[in-house]
């Protein structure tokens, strides 16, 4: 007699979805309730048992023609998580298609048009929990969808093309809100957040601000990665970033500052330098040595088997930033998030150089991301002109034209 499939289960009090296989209990993802399983988890199931029969999922490279918007989205996105497997892109992906799947989830892929991606977008707009911006990028996904449907000849490129023909939402134009501008964190708010940091995440936090790299890379810094050979000058080859996916090569430099700051965390067993992990270990460990009464046997450790949150061997963003915004909220500092830091570094190489430095050091292709989004004109210089012209104008008048200034009279 063959094992019973495993069965999709619901933990009500942490709202997860999970199946038990082989005696244990495998999560895949959380949910509202039992009733209402998220296309995820959905996707996920499915994997898991197709693992579990010994049988690996594969994705036919011919797609039947009939296919319906739900069934091509679960194709896709088995197909994005295999194509970007160590970024975020198919959750954000899978995030597109959730509206998608409500409103069109039955309809079959080949009659997809224009009319249904406005529905789409309008439906969006109702919802009100997204930027125009973010509607607009959402909308992009599903062309994406459509694009990569036509790779595998089940829609025609016809009505992939038409798609394009819907017009993203113009400012001022749609009631959908304006994305809230991220600024630059002062170096005041800095300075006074570092003291209550922990010993790792202060060294990242200037490191960070010193060299303008990205969240993750100052999170997965190894000394593998490190060019060493110039003692005043280090070079950092990260292997993974953001755009490693397009071939890119990125290299960030760090100065001698940068280089004090990381002396106390190197360590050449190709581990990264500041882990979670090791720093739970070093707090519990001190714990011990300050404890005055004798440990009893029972007591000699209180690790869970299986807790719900578990240290990682390397910081993520996400925890990074969660490290900073808790001691922001403890201690009633304005709020800032690590992103900010690559922008203050942007902001600073711009000012005291041009826009090709900043785009050098935040390694951009376009400069038009670095001036648009990471290092905009600095609104000081502006000002500082306008006062140094209307000192350097007193007196002037435009006789050439034969205007006179407001207020004269011929």
């Amino acid at each position: 007699m063959s094992n019973p499939v495993p069965k999709l289960c619901f933990h009500k009090s942490s709202l997860r979805f999970y199946i038990w296989i082989d005696g244990r209990r495998v999560y895949l993802g959380k949910g509202k309730s039992a009733d209402k399983i998220p296309s995820a988890v959905h996707r996920k199931y499915k994997r898991a048992i197709a693992k579990w029969a010994v049988e690996e999922p594969v994705t036919p490279e011919i797609l039947p023609d009939d296919l319906t918007i739900l069934e091509l989205v679960d194709s896709f996105l088995d197909w994005a998580e295999k194509e970007y497997p160590e970024s975020n892109e198919a959750d954000c992906l899978e995030l597109s298609t959730r509206t998608l799947c409500n409103l069109f989830g039955e309809t079959a892929a080949n009659k997809f048009g224009p009319l249904k991606l406005i529905a789409y977008q309008q439906a969006l707009v109702d919802e009100g929990k997204l930027t125009r911006q973010g509607i607009n990028k959402r909308v992009n996904h599903i062309r994406r969808i459509f694009n990569w449907a036509v790779s595998r000849e089940v829609v025609p490129f016809v009505l992939a093309h038409s798609l394009t023909t819907v017009r993203p939402l113009r400012r001022g134009r749609t009631s959908a809100p304006e994305a809230r501008e991220i600024p630059p964190v002062p170096d005041e708010v800095v300075k006074a957040t570092l003291p209550h940091l922990s010993p790792p995440i202060a060294a990242m936090v200037s490191v960070q601000r010193l060299t303008g790299m990205r969240p993750g890379e100052v999170c997965r810094l190894t000394m593998d990665q490190m060019d060493r050979s110039n003692p005043e000058c280090w070079i950092y080859d990260p292997n993974q970033h953001k755009t490693a996916w397009r071939g890119k090569i990125r290299r960030i430099v760090l100065d001698k500052a940068s280089i004090e700051f990381l002396q106390p965390w190197l360590r050449d067993d190709g581990k990264p330098l500041f882990s979670p992990l090791e720093r739970v270990a070093a707090l519990n460990a001190e714990k011990r040595t300050r404890r005055r009464t004798r440990v009893q046997p029972s007591q000699m450790s209180r690790a869970k088997e299986s807790p719900r949150k578990r240290a990682g061997a390397a910081y993520t963003p996400d925890s990074y930033g969660n490290c900073i915004k808790k001691v922001c909220e403890t201690h009633r500092i304005p709020h800032w998030s690590p992103n900010q830091l690559r922008k203050a570094n942007g902001q600073e190489v711009r000012a005291r150089f041009d826009l090709s430095h900043a785009q050098a050091v935040l390694g951009h292709s376009d400069a038009r991301t670095t001036a648009t989004h990471y290092a905009r004109e600095d609104l000081k210089k502006a000002t500082r002109v306008a006062e140094v012209m209307a000192k350097e104008s007193v007196g002037w008048r435009p006789a050439s034209s034969g205007i006179a200034l407001p207020g004269e009279t011929d």
